[in-house]
């Protein structure tokens, strides 16, 4: 399989579990009036 991403730009550990634990929290919720941020602990 073919690597599209060069190991010296691949994110560590860490990074890709600060990006998972961001995205699982917090969600945005559009709404009739605009977007509304909601933390889901």
């Amino acid at each position: 399989m073919k690597k599209f991403t060069l190991d010296e730009m691949k994110p560590s550990d860490l990074t890709i579990r600060i990006i998972k634990q961001f995205a699982h929290t917090y969600r945005v919720v559009r709404m009739n009036n605009g977007e509304r941020v909601s933390c889901l602990n």
